[in-house]
């Protein structure tokens, strides 16, 4: 994670590491990933990003709020939360 919506991605445990492309321009702050395959990236105005193939491709979530987000938690796959300024929560969910 880092500044200005870059994202970065290593196979060996931290001893390469290689950029990945995010599609965005805010800041990123925090990064969960359930496997090695899906995550979630939230950062600077309200951006939240979802990738489901490693971090190849990254696809903006909606999350209604301009304010940065800082922080995800996560209750499984299905529930999780960001957490920001403002006293922002936002709630992510899956259906079905």
């Amino acid at each position: 994670m880092g500044g200005g919506g870059a994202v970065f991605a290593t196979e060996d445990g931290g001893l390469t590491w290689r950029a990945q492309t995010s599609k965005v321009s805010a800041d990123l702050l925090d990064v969960k990933f359930f496997d090695a395959r899906e995550g979630l990236a939230v950062g600077g105005d309200g951006t939240a990003i979802h990738t489901t193939d490693g971090g190849a491709t990254w696809r903006s979530e909606p999350t209604g709020t301009p304010h940065t987000l800082e922080r995800l938690f996560f209750a499984g796959r299905a529930r999780g939360w960001a957490v920001g300024f403002g006293g922002t929560i936002i709630a992510f969910g899956r259906r079905g």
